[in-house]
């Protein structure tokens, strides 16, 4: 680079870092208000994929294997951190918006005592910041004992979440035991920390709802704001919901920034009411895997890698053969 793009990758560089102190910042002060017991705030991530059976055998590296997904949430209570990891495989849910969603919902309702709610997350825009998440979000501000809902976001790089410590944890309990089937996994999360048990919720499919189609009843704007400009979904560092103001999203691209923006979620007629939103389960019948994950798994049945007690689980599988 020349002396110029130096010049401005340096002072890029200069905004990066200021950008993580002030995510960090804000994360402090709203452990201390939940301390205090003013609001509720959790931070949430999804662990890294566990492909299972998992075992010592070398023929299960060449094998196509089913995933399990765990959404692990940490909510900084007045009393103790607790540790919810919201679980499922691929034959129950996929991984997006809908099954994340759907997890901070179960939150949500547990906690809707008359309290606003603080999330901080990373800025993986298909499980945290998109606007399905955003219209469950409304809909939780308008139906729910909740006065309002923060979303903030850490620093792509420099997030540092207390929940990766316990993906760590759950990592390094499982390194060396064979995983057979998605319970083997869940009973290794409970055990994995003595001092405070995780829970796990393991989901069902009546568990998810179709936020994509909840976004078409709560939001009917969210690419122009009120002052006609675009909204950059991507460089959004804080987003807000409030109750008294149903019909807005308001948002900062800057944590520290004085005021927010708002993005008018109907520009025309009257917002959703309560007999015109329903939440709507996101399926109704059990995930089809491919036929080649499906012959893989029954040829680690057959050569004994999957001992014969978990054979019936592969077997139920669901399959797309089309």
């Amino acid at each position: 680079m020349n002396d110029e793009e130096k010049a401005a990758k340096k002072g890029e560089h200069k905004a990066h870092l200021q950008r993580k102190v002030q995510a960090r910042r804000h994360r402090d002060e709203a452990k201390k208000l939940a301390l205090d017991d003013e609001i509720h705030f959790a931070e949430y991530d999804m662990e890294a994929i566990c492909h299972i059976p998992t075992s010592s055998s070398k023929k299960i590296f060449y094998k196509r294997r089913l995933p399990v997904y765990n959404c692990t949430l940490l909510d900084f209570g007045k009393e103790k951190r607790e540790v919810t990891c919201y679980c499922w495989n691929e034959g129950v849910g996929n991984k997006g918006a809908n099954e994340v969603g759907s997890s901070l919902f179960k939150y949500m309702t547990e906690k809707a005592d008359g309290k606003p709610i603080t999330f901080m997350s990373d800025t993986c825009a298909s499980q945290c910041r998109n606007m399905y998440i955003s219209a469950l979000m409304l809909y939780c501000v308008a139906f729910l004992d909740i006065p309002e809902i923060n979303q903030k976001y850490f620093e792509p790089g420099h997030s540092q979440m207390e929940v990766d410590n316990i993906h760590a944890t759950i990592e390094l309990a499982k390194k060396s035991v064979p995983i057979f089937d998605p319970s083997s996994y869940f009973t290794i999360i409970r055990t994995a920390s003595r001092r405070n048990p995780y829970k796990v919720q393991e989901m069902g499919q009546e568990d998810f709802y179709d936020l994509k189609k909840l976004k078409t009843v709560m939001i009917k704007n969210c690419k122009t704001d009120t002052d006609e400009e675009t909204v950059n979904w991507l460089k959004i560092k804080w987003l807000q919901y409030r109750k008294d103001d149903p019909e807005y999203i308001y948002f900062k691209y800057d944590l520290d920034s004085r005021s927010f923006k708002k993005i008018k979620v109907f520009r025309r007629g009257k917002r959703a009411t309560s007999s015109r939103v329903i939440l709507q389960k996101a399926y109704s019948s059990p995930i089809a895997i491919s036929v080649d994950k499906y012959n893989n798994l029954q040829e680690l049945c057959r050569s004994g890698v999957i001992p014969s007690t978990y054979h019936d689980f592969y077997s139920n599988l669901k399959v797309d053969h089309e």
